[in-house]
């Protein structure tokens, strides 16, 4: 986990090499692994302090007296229990906010959520310039082609204050979703690290930038979020690949695989519904092609 961190905070070290006698000019935090580190303050930005703040255990810091079924506890792995909704809902989506104090806006940002999407769903506050939206649902998903930029300008607008967003592919509450959700926030502070001047990004559209330079754990959980529900399905993953070989041409493929055209799209039509990101969106399917192609080798042989 150090190694990670220190990939997206350079300046971070390990307690072993700060000295005892510069000891207080540092900042400590526990890793989940139980391993200890250090950081200056005036060497971190705003963000990089919010991030270390919210995904890491101070040495010097109370953990907020929160309910151990609250949300808020289960993503920060500080709870026992899981939340009521996963009990309530089947179906999730995240969508991670960021703009200049945006708590202390939380009331417009719901009222504009509210009148945007039109299902259920609640507010996290993560930070004075974060916040998670999470929308649920007892059904699945429909398909929408819904894309952030649309709703960041919309709260850019309203808000006066300039708004990025992060939208995750549908989840499911039989998977891990405390660890997509932190793979979706890391994605999200790449994204911006890489393309600074954008206000919206959307699940795969933009994995094939930074998906090289992941740790071999996270490569795989970049594999699954993919996949969703299908990481195992060989006839999916197959038949994606050829219709990427097939330039995305349903006719072409179809004749490739010896399919009729109607079941090859059912099956392009099965990863969309399940996971929310269409497969047939050239930079959903570069990264899609990639990953099939050093994470699936098997499945395409």
């Amino acid at each position: 986990m150090f190694a990670e961190l220190k990939s997206i905070i350079p300046s971070i070290q390990h307690t072993s090499d700060v000295s005892n006698e510069k000891a207080g000019d540092y900042l400590f935090f526990t890793l989940d692994d139980g391993d200890r580190v250090a950081v200056e303050p005036g060497s971190l930005t705003r963000r990089e302090l919010e991030i270390l703040e919210f995904f890491l255990t101070s040495d010097d810091m109370k953990l907020p007296d929160i309910p151990a079924d609250s949300w808020e506890s289960y993503l920060k792995r500080a709870g026992t229990s899981r939340p009521k909704d996963l009990d309530t809902y089947s179906y999730f989506q995240f969508l991670h906010i960021e703009g200049k104090d945006i708590a202390a806006s939380r009331q417009d940002i719901h009222a504009i959520i509210d009148s945007y999407f039109q299902q259920s769903f609640t507010i996290l506050e993560i930070s004075r310039r974060q916040v998670l939206v999470i929308l649920m649902s007892r059904e699945p998903f429909e398909y929408s082609g819904f894309h952030p930029v649309e709703l960041a300008e919309i709260m850019t607008s309203d808000l006066l204050t300039d708004m990025k967003i992060y939208v995750g592919r549908y989840l499911h509450h039989t998977e891990n979703l405390v660890e997509l959700y932190e793979f979706e926030a890391l994605l999200f502070i790449s994204y911006q690290r890489l393309f600074p001047a954008y206000r919206g990004f959307k699940t795969a559209e933009h994995l094939l930038f930074v998906f090289p330079g992941l740790s071999e754990s996270n490569k795989r959980i970049a594999a699954a979020y993919l996949f969703a529900r299908l990481e195992t399905d060989s006839e999916t993953i197959y038949t994606l690949y050829h219709f990427f070989l097939s330039s995305m041409n349903v006719s072409l493929a179809a004749k490739t695989l010896h399919l009729h055209r109607n079941t090859l799209q059912y099956r392009i039509d099965k990863i969309t519904g399940i996971t929310g990101i269409d497969v047939r969106f050239f930079p959903n399917a570069a990264a899609y092609y990639y990953v099939i192609k050093t994470m699936f080798a098997d499945a395409i042989r």
